[in-house]
């Protein structure tokens, strides 16, 4: 199991990235009765994985334009990044990561 942190860069302070997490791929439906998290430049929620493939599916709440988010291993330093335009959408958008041993 490592800890793994989801971070977001962005120019814009308030802007957020708002949805949950899951592992393999994600269900066509937000779960129901479960709160999203959100992930922001100044918050960076951190979790247990065990290696596999995540998916963090989210929309975009409190801004717009070009962002960046990560999944980071603190330990080693070691991440992924993928970068996002709001002009090319704000809703369903996906992040995949992979947790490695």
């Amino acid at each position: 199991m490592k800890r793994i942190k989801l971070k977001l860069h962005s120019d814009e302070y308030h802007l957020s990235a708002v949805g949950f997490l899951f592992e393999g791929s994600a269900p066509e439906e937000d779960p129901a009765g479960v709160k999203p998290f959100s992930i922001r430049n100044t918050v960076f929620p951190e979790f247990d994985l065990e290696p596999g493939d995540y998916v963090f599916r989210f929309r975009v709440r409190n801004g717009s334009g070009k962002f960046q988010l990560l999944a980071l291993d603190p330990r080693t330093n070691q991440s992924t990044r993928a970068d996002f335009d709001t002009a090319n959408g704000a809703e369903g958008l996906t992040f995949k990561f992979k947790v490695t041993p």
